[in-house]
């Protein structure tokens, strides 16, 4: 599955559309940051609101950013779909729910790299993502 690097101000990212699906059956999407950097997959705390997720039924988490400072946030399962027609991935992951401003969510190394080998060509503008093995069929 083949993305095009988008534009956000003067920079071009990896971010791609997901599809998120709760427990509950509610559904959105958002953008995401694909982001080699993160240890976990982050979504800002409206998402879960959207989504009608009551955060407080799970356990608070603690990490240490990599630019300083704490960042805490809760986490719970989703089904995430990827989507470039005909394609559609789907796969369930664990994602933290921060406070913290963010522009856009964060897929990280838990609950999106762990199941994707990828392929980031910024000259060429375009992040391919294919399933690895550990991906349920």
């Amino acid at each position: 599955m083949k993305f095009p690097t988008l534009l956000r101000g003067p920079v071009a990212r990896p971010i791609v559309l997901v599809h998120l699906e709760a427990d509950n059956g509610r559904r959105m999407y958002s953008d995401v940051l694909i982001d080699t950097g993160s240890d976990v997959s982050l979504m800002p705390k409206a998402v879960a609101k959207n989504l009608k997720i009551d955060l407080a039924q799970f356990p608070e988490v603690v990490v240490n950013s990599a630019i300083g400072g704490e960042c805490r946030y809760r986490r719970c399962d989703l089904t995430l779909e990827l989507r470039r027609p005909p394609e559609v991935i789907r796969w369930h992951a664990t994602i933290g729910f921060t406070e913290r401003p963010m522009s856009y969510g964060i897929l990280g190394t838990r609950g999106f790299f762990e199941f994707f080998r990828l392929a980031y060509d910024a000259r060429a503008g375009f992040l391919t993502v294919e399933p690895n093995d550990s991906l349920p069929a």
